[in-house]
């Protein structure tokens, strides 16, 4: 989670950007709790439970905002989803992804980026999302914590500031790095398929 904040913070400067998909067999396993400390820690954050693909595609034209999307599972259901939306998610995880829309009062067609960083949340995601969406995921199963392993709940008041501060630290660090981070050239092994090395 931490190192896809730090990717959200300079995604521009990357050729594709992976949706963190953050999932969970059932309720209560901390998936919207999750969601809402990345947004926390990231800048330009946009957060919602419901986005139309309209509203999702002329935000990401604003550029450099990061979006978290929660109940994911029932935006984006195989069976149920948005295929606009679907479209606009694929898209959008490579620079210079876009999304073509007609204007509404001169029929002209417009080139829309959807370039954006975005994280969804919900229940059996790696079930429910289209797998052109999964394969563009970096997935993050989560489960509900057994009675005594959590050793403080989450309190809004006590603990939010912690994380922004945690947020100005990676955003500061990132700028120091920069240059350095742009410039890194990785080794992939060979077998190592191209989406996944994508």
């Amino acid at each position: 989670g931490v190192l896809w904040v730090a990717h959200a913070h300079m995604f521009d400067a990357f050729e594709f950007t992976p949706r963190l998909a953050i999932t969970a067999p059932l309720k209560a396993c901390g998936k919207s709790r999750f969601l809402e400390v990345l947004s926390l820690m990231t800048d330009n954050s946009v957060r919602s439970g419901r986005i139309s693909p309209a509203a999702f595609v002329r935000l990401c034209g604003r550029g450099n905002l990061s979006f978290f999307l929660d109940e994911a599972d029932m935006l984006f259901g195989k069976y149920g989803g948005d295929a606009d939306m679907i479209t606009a998610l694929n898209e959008g995880w490579e620079r210079g992804g876009n999304f073509w829309k007609c204007d509404t009062t001169t029929n002209v067609p417009t080139q829309m980026s959807v370039h954006s960083a975005v994280a969804l949340a919900g229940i059996s995601l790696n079930t429910k999302l289209p797998d052109t969406t999964l394969s563009r995921c970096i997935v993050i199963n989560m489960e509900r914590a057994k009675a005594g392993q959590l050793q403080d709940k989450y309190r809004r008041k006590r603990h939010a500031h912690k994380f922004i501060t945690h947020g100005e630290k990676i955003k500061r660090w990132i700028h120091d790095h920069r240059q350095q981070i742009e410039n890194h050239d990785p080794h992939i092994p060979e077998q190592v398929e191209e989406r996944d090395e994508d």
